[in-house]
This record gives structure tokens, C-alpha cells and sequence, in this order.
């Protein structure tokens, strides 16, 4: 919590760009992962549906459809086409 700044700092300095930081907890981020292999690796596709996989920038923009806010974070993170 105290990297996400909802606590102080005990010791040394934190610096973040991020103007919104979300917490993930392990179960969360399990969830995820979850659903993700559930979505990769289903045998219930429909008529003329392939599913060739998802690319970052659709997880990326999974919940919030931003495409400069993507190439903004693709950039940041060293994320390449």
C-alpha cells in the first residue's frame, strides 16, 4: 500500500508517474490469468470465430477503450509491435 501511496513511506522514496494506481492482489491477478487460459483455450468457439489469441493492446484496453492512453503505456513499457 505505501508504493501505491496510501501509506507513508518508512524509509528511502517513491516515484511514480501514474496519475491513478490500482492494487492487485494475488487473487485478483489469479483471476486473470484464469480467464485468460479459460478464453485460450476453449473448444466452445463459435461458427467462424477463430481465436488466434489477444494482443497486449487488447488487454491493455480490456476495460477502457483509450488507444493514446495504450500507445502511451506500450511506449512506457518498452512495448513493441
Amino acid at each position: 500500500r505505501a508504493l501505491a501511496g496510501e501509506l507513508p513511506l518508512l524509509k528511502g522514496e517513491r516515484q511514480s508517474q501514474f496519475s491513478h494506481i490500482t492494487r492487485l492482489s494475488f487473487e485478483q491477478l489469479q483471476k486473470l490469468v484464469s480467464d485468460e487460459w479459460q478464453r485460450n483455450n476453449t473448444d466452445m468457439l463459435g461458427p467462424g470465430e477463430d481465436d488466434t489469441g489477444r494482443t497486449t493492446a487488447e488487454i491493455i484496453q480490456d476495460e477502457v477503450k483509450d488507444a493514446p492512453r495504450c500507445m502511451q503505456l506500450a511506449q512506457q513499457f518498452g512495448i513493441t509491435a
